[in-house]
């Protein structure tokens, strides 16, 4: 399974998100799965990558050209693109599930736009948010009251799950490995 996770480029930011960097990164790597990613070395996609590599899975950074001097060097192979909105097609192309650690404005950006692909193209593919610390329950919010004000369709709510510990986005891919891995009747 390919699975894209958005994430922090930053270091500084709190213990518990790289921790939950590091585990998600060691599931995906012990099931034999591969990361898609930003494709940098800092933050939390460094944390993830590296997690990812040394529990034996393969790495895929789509690198926007302008960043490629920051590009992970020890990634299983690395897309070099045009731009941020190439990044994110590229990335959308390429996974089965996507996960949202807790980042900044890309981070949110990578979400509102991966949402809004999914729900356009009627597409089955599932967002899982680690809404730690509820660092995104403004936007978690902004969702249903946008549903209630008829704005979205509630079937938005069938695409994006968000949750509280790195345990439940792990039980979530467990579900969708699961999924992947059913033989076609």
């Amino acid at each position: 399974m390919k699975v894209a996770v958005f994430c922090s480029s930053r270091a500084d930011i709190d213990r518990m998100w790289i921790e939950a960097a590091d585990i998600l990164g060691n599931w995906i790597g012990a099931g034999g799965d591969t990361l898609v990613y930003g494709g940098v070395s800092s933050g939390l996609m460094e944390v993830v990558a590296t997690a990812t590599r040394s529990a034996g899975g393969r790495t895929v950074g789509v690198v926007p050209a302008k960043r490629a001097s920051a590009e992970n060097k020890y990634n299983t192979i690395n897309i070099r693109v045009g731009s941020l909105c190439n990044r994110k097609e590229t990335m959308m192309q390429l996974a089965d599930v996507f996960v949202a650690l807790p980042g900044g404005y890309g981070t949110l950006d990578e979400i509102v736009t991966t949402l809004t692909s999914i729900i356009f193209n009627r597409d089955s593919r599932r967002l899982i948010v680690l809404n730690a610390d509820n660092v995104f329950e403004p936007l978690r919010l902004q969702y249903y009251a946008m549903i209630e004000h008829g704005l979205l369709e509630p079937a938005l709510l069938k695409s994006v799950q968000f949750v509280k510990t790195i345990d439940e986005v792990i039980a979530l891919l467990e579900q969708e490995r699961a999924a992947c891995s059913d033989p076609i009747p």
